[in-house]
């Protein structure tokens, strides 16, 4: 019983996430163009990595960011100039 209460409170800590809300209202979504991270300020962390690209499966370099905000961490994953991912946790 224990082991699914921690494997429970594992998955709650970190999920997919499909946008991020702005104080604008707008909001920054899978799919977008990486332009729109800028509405989010500086990151408080990246990385790069090779991988293969989801929809050509080529190699591709990906970019990922991470943004600090009131409601947790989102991480950001960008690949050729497309965000292909956002992920949150607290």
């Amino acid at each position: 019983m224990k082991k699914r209460l921690l494997v429970i409170l594992l998955l709650a800590n970190s999920v997919a996430f499909a946008g991020i809300r702005l104080q604008d209202g707008d909001l920054i979504m899978e799919g977008d163009n990486y332009v729109k991270l800028s509405k989010l300020g500086s990151p408080a962390g990246e990385r790069s990595y090779m991988t293969t690209d989801p929809n050509t499966g080529n190699y591709a370099k990906a970019f990922e960011y991470t943004y600090k905000r009131e409601d947790g961490y989102y991480t950001v994953t960008v690949i050729n100039g497309k965000i292909t991912e956002i992920s949150w946790s607290r």
